[in-house]
């Protein structure tokens, strides 16, 4: 996801549901982490 350029943000932090699971993005100086919250399938995430 390339969602930090297209927003124009330089930090910002925020949370969304995706087939069930919950997880958390966060947009540090351009970096891009996505951290799983609820969902400890072993899967995955998509980035």
């Amino acid at each position: 996801m390339e969602g930090g350029e297209l927003l124009g943000l330089s930090s910002a932090t925020y949370s969304y549901r995706r087939d069930g699971a919950e997880a958390t993005i966060g947009f540090i100086n351009g970096k891009v982490t996505l951290k799983n919250i609820s969902s400890l399938k072993g899967e995955k995430a998509e980035r």
